[in-house]
């Protein structure tokens, strides 16, 4: 049986989501796409998760603001396929590990590869009292691909030869 969810929007707009859904919420699940959805509307809405859309950044403003950090939370391996120019990378799965070193005098513009993994760390770094944002759709949105250089990280190289543009193991 197909059926729909309605979503009432904070501008009182509805929203008509496809799909097939269960109505027993003891087979549900807390990952559930609905309940996903609903938990980050609400945190954006409420204003507990603050988001930004790759194309209302002015990229060129904020590499150049020594005020501001770009944070790519993906791991090594993806972020050697290709990053945004000037992001330093802290892998979500070692974030919690590494908190401290992030900077806590600057914004942090927090990316992934399409949003998920930048939701989870941007809600650890603001609550652990860091002001930072995610930019929604990650590396993947469409915007990104005429961002797209070599990786670095904080150290700068992130195992590239600069001088050859090779991947160093």
């Amino acid at each position: 049986m197909s059926s729909s969810c309605k979503l009432l929007c904070a501008d009182h707009s509805l929203v008509l989501i496809p799909g097939v859904f269960s109505a027993a919420p003891q087979y549900g699940s807390a990952k559930d796409v609905v309940n996903l959805a609903g938990m980050v509307a609400a945190n954006v809405l409420r204003g507990d998760h603050p988001v930004e859309h790759w194309d209302s950044v002015h990229w060129d403003a904020v590499r150049e603001d020594e005020h501001a950090l770009i944070v790519d939370v993906r791991e090594p391996g993806e972020v050697a396929r290709g990053c945004i120019d000037c992001a330093v990378n802290y892998p979500l799965s070692s974030l919690r590990e590494k908190i401290l070193e992030l900077p806590k005098d600057k914004k942090l513009y927090v990316y992934c590869q399409v949003g998920l993994r930048g939701y989870n760390a941007t809600r650890q770094l603001v609550l652990a009292g860091l002001d930072a944002v995610n930019i929604s759709g990650g590396y993947k949105s469409a915007g990104f691909a005429k961002f797209s250089m070599p990786p670095r990280d904080k150290h700068s190289d992130f195992g590239h030869d600069k001088a050859h543009g090779e991947h160093r193991a």
